[in-house]
């Protein structure tokens, strides 16, 4: 009842912000995302590409996105979301969308990181692919 409640006032502000100034809401989640990446960057440490991707997954996992990771290969990682804890957000502001894969690749600067199924277009997962 009450995480309803709190997402729908996230919600309800970040509408007020964007009325108020658009910009503000980009940069609203653009902070959102720095905090992130900054928070989790020590688990990646010292790391190669695969065990970065396994710890991601993890630390996602753990925020509620329900991921995983399979057919990995030394060619190709892919990162799945199988939930979105964020969706009644995302749904609205697809800055939400931007602000995830932007985390995922600043946290793996040396892979080339792409969205090939998004929720927010109807797929059923989110999945990143991931080149070395």
């Amino acid at each position: 009842m009450f995480a309803a409640r709190a997402e729908t006032l996230s919600i309800e502000l970040l509408v007020h912000i964007e009325e108020e100034d658009p910009d503000l809401v980009a940069r609203v989640f653009e902070r959102q995302r720095r905090r992130r990446v900054e928070a989790v960057r020590h688990h990646l440490d010292g790391k190669n590409l695969a065990e970065k991707v396994d710890a991601l997954a993890v630390l996602l996992d753990a925020e509620g996105y329900l991921a995983d990771t399979d057919g990995s290969s030394p060619e190709c990682f892919h990162i799945n979301l199988h939930s979105c804890p964020i969706w009644d957000v995302a749904a609205q502001f697809g800055q939400t969308c931007t602000s995830e894969l932007e985390f995922i690749r600043e946290l793996l600067p040396e892979a080339r990181v792409e969205r090939v199924t998004h929720k927010a277009i109807g797929a059923h997962t989110c999945v990143y692919e991931i080149h070395p």
